[in-house]
């Protein structure tokens, strides 16, 4: 379900979603443009990222919430999972190459979805277990990486990540 705030200023109920050549998300109701350059936010990105997914304007405001990105039409779907994979930047980790625990903080050598990196950890309390096995760990420079559930990966991150989780 879509729900259209007062914010957006419309008693509409068509509410449609598109990408336009740049990439900026664009919300129109009934065929005409309501809000353009609009963002995508998911408010549960870890647990839920197709669930409570909130359109806002430029200063924030929030103009639509979408229930559950399932339920949209393929293009309105594709047009806002398009602008999340453009704009969210959560590296996932593929290898786990070295990892550094000698200082007063753990030093990761990584390859990831993005590359190879190395990045700092400060606190083991930045490497956090998801409930399907995955885990998010916060770099010192607040960079968020997803790790998959340990079976997925290859024995050499296995046994490199042993010392840590």
């Amino acid at each position: 379900m879509v729900h259209a705030l007062a914010t957006l200023d419309t008693t509409s109920t068509e509410l449609t979603f598109t990408l336009d050549d740049q990439g900026r998300l664009h919300v129109l109701c009934d065929g005409v443009e309501k809000a353009d350059d609009v963002t995508a936010v998911r408010n549960f990105p870890w647990t839920n990222p197709n669930e409570h997914v909130s359109i806002r304007n430029r200063d924030g405001d929030e103009l639509v919430h979408v229930d559950d990105l399932n339920d949209l039409s393929r293009p309105d779907r594709q047009a806002i999972e398009g602008w999340l994979a453009r704009n969210t930047f959560i590296p996932k980790i593929r290898r786990v190459s070295r990892l550094h625990t000698a200082s007063a903080y753990m030093k990761w050598e990584v390859d990831t979805d993005r590359g190879a990196t190395e990045f700092k950890v400060q606190e083991r309390e930045d490497i956090r277990r998801l409930g399907d096995g995955r885990h998010t760990i916060r770099d010192t420079s607040g960079t968020v990486y997803e790790l998959p559930p340990l079976e997925t990966l290859d024995t050499g991150s296995r046994r490199v990540l042993m010392r840590v989780l």
